[in-house]
């Protein structure tokens, strides 16, 4: 709360001479003695003013400041208005009777001075309401702002994840690497090369199908890996086997769209795959069928590109936007396991509301 106006040094220095000028105006006004003021205007009066209107404003500045750790605006607007109103408009009572008071018995000696002490707190306890309703402005146009920064901040977040996502979806290394065997298959047989297109366009007739579609069914994405596989594995001479452990019934269990794509690109581009060490992934569920693991032989690249990782990465981020189950690696015993979470139905209309 340092940027509020009422901690400026500037406000706290300039505002209390100005305003209790004002107040001391009025205090002329209500005794109809303004034909006085020219003769009047720097007596001792106008300083009083000036100092119980300093007291107030930094009275009332330490109360926000408390009310700010206690009872911050953002838990209940109405309660601290109505807090925050209360304890000033007391405050401003309390300060300018005590100090009005002392004035006129023990400076000016009066005996009864009732009425000139309702007048100057009724005038404080006005300056105390319109203090506070320009604080309370101020606070609501914060809490405003605060609402629509943190909507665009969501878009944008979502935005990145759309940009992430489409990203994904037209993966050029996939497609560049895939053009290159393609070029080299057209030199070796054309019916290799026809099978080879028709494996790739299922891929992306795959991914533009459901580019709308958040979450998939397990089988449309354990198909689409398998079109994945029979591409990839022309560039490694079919040395990446891929075997899955999942029954039929979990075929219609929920996952983000290319996350299992995305992930089997991150572990064959960051895996060593030579003839006496080919790839072999095993693709099955864990945890009560809460996850979705794949598992390898631990032969990591020793240096893995930025771009690769990335993969995983997006993955990641992409699945926090809509859950708060983690996708994990873990590198254990000579072993890797990815492990991807899997939503039900019900899970997933509670996310996305």
């Amino acid at each position: 709360m340092k940027k509020v106006f009422i901690n400026h040094i500037f406000f706290r220095l300039i505002s209390p001479p100005i305003y209790g000028v004002l107040a001391y105006l009025m205090v002329l006004m209500a005794n109809d003695s303004i034909s006085q003021l020219e003769e009047n205007f720097f007596t001792q009066e106008v300083w009083i003013c000036i100092g119980v209107t300093y007291l107030l404003f930094e009275g009332m500045r330490i109360t926000i400041l408390l009310l700010d750790r206690f009872l911050p605006a953002q838990q209940n607007l109405t309660s601290r208005i109505v807090v925050q109103l209360l304890i000033n408009v007391v405050l401003s009572i309390v300060i300018s009777t005590a100090v009005f008071s002392i004035y006129f018995a023990y400076v000016i000696g009066y005996s009864s001075f009732q009425t000139e002490l309702i007048i100057l707190a009724s005038i404080f306890i006005v300056s105390s309401i319109l203090y506070n309703l320009l604080y309370i402005g101020f606070l609501y146009l914060n809490i405003q702002n605060s609402a629509i920064f943190e909507k665009e901040n969501v878009e944008r977040k979502t935005l990145e994840y759309r940009l992430r996502t489409f990203n994904n979806e037209i993966n050029p290394d996939l497609l560049y690497g895939s053009l290159e065997t393609l070029i080299s298959l057209l030199y070796r047989s054309a019916e290799d090369s026809e099978t080879f297109i028709d494996h790739l366009s299922h891929i992306y007739r795959y991914v533009l199908d459901n580019r709308r579609n958040e979450f998939v069914d397990l089988k449309l994405e354990l198909d689409a890996a398998k079109h994945l596989l029979y591409v990839l594995n022309e560039k490694h001479d079919g040395l990446i086997q891929f075997e899955f452990e999942i029954d039929a019934e979990d075929h219609q269990r929920q996952i983000m769209t290319g996350a299992l794509i995305s992930l089997i690109e991150y572990i064959v581009n960051s895996s060593i795959i030579a003839k006496n060490q080919p790839l072999k992934i095993i693709c099955y569920l864990e945890w009560d069928e809460e996850y979705l693991v794949l598992e390898k032989t631990l032969n990591d690249r020793l240096l893995i590109d930025g771009n690769i990782k990335d993969r995983f990465d997006n993955v990641q981020e992409a699945y926090a936007f809509f859950t708060d189950k983690p996708v994990m690696e873990v590198k254990a015993y000579n072993e890797s396991f990815i492990k991807v979470p899997l939503l039900s139905f019900k899970e997933e209309e509670v996310l996305i509301d």
